[in-house]
């Protein structure tokens, strides 16, 4: 079975990621000014607390020896420093988050973390694990030439051997960016999914059931109650894996005493549906 070609065309994900990286660059400028004048504050403050630290801990500095000032002075000094490091190393770790892609090293592994995120939350992140074809082989961290993906975290209905097989390692971006691709939008079916069926303990919205068969998230099935006592049977396809919004929608009213299904026109409400991510489509809709 052979991709969609779709898969490597610019999608709205690659659009909204290009935004993504034009802001990253205008953060980081901002940022040289913004870690300039930290650097000129810093200095005040480290002034300010070694005076402050100074005085408290030495009550008569006349028969106090210098060695020992000293000492009291790189002692503040070095829990400063400690502290700044701290600081910068979180706002590294929250820089490459952005990216959604890190690379690291764990044993003899060369490893990929994608991170997943839907509506400003981060969720799981997950792994791909390289191994050298050839062990003691030097090359760059991001040269995955002379590698083979030896282990995964990534859910089962992604295709990870026939992705692989057709653009690792030649294509890095275009690989690495349609796993990403089927990551983010499962993540986003899923809590769409999850956000339904927190909607449907709310006995005013009339939800019967919600379900969903398949751990992809690939369908969803949505039973209404209606005030006439019959019900609307709503079933979301999502043909399009990478994508968290519906490719078919279909909704058909049914009598509940006889099973019977009503023609309605209900068109309006599957074209909200196939636009609309969820709870909001339903809400829209009914």
């Amino acid at each position: 079975m052979e991709l969609d070609s779709n898969l490597f065309l610019p999608t709205r994900q690659d659009q909204l990621k290009a935004q993504v990286s034009e802001l990253r660059k205008r953060l980081l400028k901002a940022n040289e000014e913004k870690e300039k004048l930290k650097r000129e504050i810093m200095e005040e403050d480290i002034a300010y607390i070694a005076t402050t630290k100074l005085s408290e801990e030495i009550r008569d500095t006349t028969r106090e020896k210098a060695s020992e000032l000293k000492d009291k002075q790189q002692k503040i000094l070095d829990q400063l420093m400690e502290t700044v490091e701290a600081r910068c190393v979180q706002e590294l770790i929250g820089y490459y988050r952005l990216s959604g892609r890190t690379t690291f090293t764990f044993q003899n592994y060369r490893g990929i973390r994608l991170e997943t995120f839907y509506r400003r939350t981060y969720y799981e992140p997950y792994y791909l694990l390289f191994l050298p074809k050839q062990s003691g082989m030097p090359s760059s961290p991001y040269d995955f030439t002379n590698f083979v993906l030896s282990k995964n975290t990534l859910p089962n209905f992604i295709p990870i051997k026939k992705i692989t097989n057709e653009l690792f390692p030649w294509d890095m971006d275009t690989y690495l960016r349609i796993i990403h691709d089927f990551l983010l939008a499962y993540v986003g079916r899923r809590e769409q999914y999850e956000s339904l069926r927190k909607l449907s303990d709310i006995p005013q919205h009339n939800i019967i059931s919600i379900t969903s068969p398949q751990p992809s998230i690939r369908f969803i099935r949505l039973i209404k109650r209606l005030k006439d006592k019959s019900q609307l049977v709503i079933e979301l396809n999502y043909e399009n894996l990478v994508n968290d919004l519906p490719t078919k929608v279909k909704i058909i009213e049914k009598n509940h005493s006889s099973s019977s299904s009503f023609i309605n026109d209900y068109s309006n409400e599957e074209d909200i549906f196939l636009k609309n991510r969820l709870p909001e489509a339903y809400t829209l809709a009914f």
